[in-house]
């Protein structure tokens, strides 16, 4: 019995031995923990403080220089406004410049290569298939050609559809009053260009009407008795739901058909409007909302 208890004894001091030795090494531990966290915490916090410093004076540089493409693009499509009203033609440098500048909005606005670099590389070859279609029926110059599909590279494609609307609607509008003044400046005094050029006009302004309505621009409301009647009839609303669409067939066609007879063919800078639809894209802030919200701070 003496044996086994001595046994136990010891036994019993081993363990108290082995636990204080462990909490000593414990301590000793945490102690060596804590003066490392005392020596290296606070270059740690200065390394924090540098990078997040670079982080957001990336972003500033991001954004500045994202800004300042876009006013490099504005500027050039001002150019190409004076230019193709001018000699009828955008010149290749100019188109050039505008296409290489799009790399460097894509990189300034951080867009992802997938989707976001391929979907505009895609709607570009888009609309350079499309419009090569129009050149080859001599409806679009090649500088036109070039110039559309150089901006499909830099606006999205929602914002893409909204500058080919106006395009179309400033084109339309343009293409009259430049058959208008054409037929005003053939200084005929008949009684068919002076009708001729009376209907253009009247065409001219309808057209202007549409697409200031199509834009959000001014429009001719309806009148409030007529308003409330198409509301009680059915077949009222719908005449007057088509009325806009039958006005402009029949504009469209008389339109053409007088231009169709003038002797000499309408130069129309189609440049002007292309370019129009890019500025209002611009100034609307349709392609700075489109862009990653990293790219503004």
């Amino acid at each position: 019995a003496n044996h086994w208890d001595s046994r136990a004894e010891a036994g019993i001091l081993r363990r108290s031995t082995g636990a204080r030795a462990s909490a000593r090494a414990s301590a000793s531990s945490c102690w060596f923990a804590a003066m490392v966290a005392s020596r290296w915490l606070p270059f740690g916090k200065h390394v924090a403080v540098a990078l997040a410093r670079r982080t957001i004076l990336r972003g500033q540089m991001h954004e500045i220089f994202t800004y300042v493409l876009l006013g490099g693009l504005a500027i050039a499509l001002l150019v190409a406004i004076a230019t193709d009203l001018r000699s009828r033609t955008i010149a290749n440098w100019l188109n050039a410049g505008v296409a290489l500048g799009a790399p460097l909005f894509w990189w300034a606005s951080e867009l992802a290569l997938w989707p976001g670099v391929a979907s505009q590389l895609g709607l570009a070859a888009l609309t350079f298939a499309i419009c090569c279609l129009f050149f080859a029926m001599r409806q679009m110059g090649g500088g036109d050609v070039k110039l559309l599909t150089a901006l499909a590279l830099w606006i999205p494609p929602a914002a893409f559809l909204d500058l080919l609307v106006i395009m179309v609607m400033v084109g339309w509008v343009l293409t009259l009053a430049m058959g208008a003044w054409h037929v005003a400046r053939s200084g005929n005094s008949a009684a068919a260009p002076r009708r001729d050029l009376g209907v253009l006009i009247g065409c001219t302004l309808i057209a202007a009407v549409f697409a200031s309505a199509m834009l959000g621009g001014p429009s001719l409301p309806l009148p409030p008795a007529l308003r409330e009647a198409a509301a009680g009839e059915l077949a009222l609303g719908l005449a007057l739901a088509m009325l806009p669409v039958v006005l402009l067939v029949l504009v469209t066609l008389a339109s053409l058909r007088i231009l169709r007879r003038q002797k000499e063919q309408l130069r129309v800078p189609y440049g002007l409007a292309i370019a129009t639809g890019g500025i209002w894209i611009l100034a609307t802030g349709d392609l700075v909302s489109a862009m990653p919200a990293a790219a503004l701070g």
